[in-house]
C-alpha cells in the first residue's frame, strides 16, 4: 500500500504528464507521455503496446527518460545537421542572389 506522500507524488506526476500530452505538438512526445502515464496507472507493457501500438523498448526507454529527466526527458531532441556547400555551389547561390 502506498503512503500518502507516495500517492500524492504519483498524482502530481500524472497531472504533469497529462499537461505535457495535452500541450505537446509532437506526436512522438505525446506517445511517450501516454506510455509513461499508462505505466504509472499500473498497466502492463503488453497492455500499453496494445493500446498505443508501440514496442516494449519504446515503453521502457520512455520510462527511463522520464525517471532520469522528468517531462523534459520525453521531448524530442533534434540533432542539428551541418550542411556544407561546395565552393561551386556557393558561387552559384551568390550569383543568383546578386541577380535579384
Amino acid at each position: 500500500m502506498l503512503t500518502h506522500d507516495e500517492n500524492h507524488k504519483i498524482q502530481d506526476n500524472l497531472k504533469d504528464l497529462q499537461n505535457f500530452i495535452f500541450n505537446s505538438r509532437d506526436i512522438r512526445e505525446r506517445t511517450r507521455g501516454k506510455a509513461v502515464r499508462l505505466k504509472l496507472l499500473g498497466l502492463s507493457n503488453q497492455e500499453i503496446k496494445n493500446i498505443l501500438g508501440v514496442s516494449t523498448s519504446f515503453i521502457t526507454d520512455s520510462q527511463r527518460k522520464y525517471t532520469e529527466r522528468g517531462v523534459a526527458g520525453l521531448k524530442v531532441r533534434h540533432k542539428k545537421q551541418q550542411i556544407y556547400l561546395t565552393d561551386e555551389e556557393k558561387e552559384e547561390i551568390s550569383g543568383w542572389l546578386h541577380d535579384l
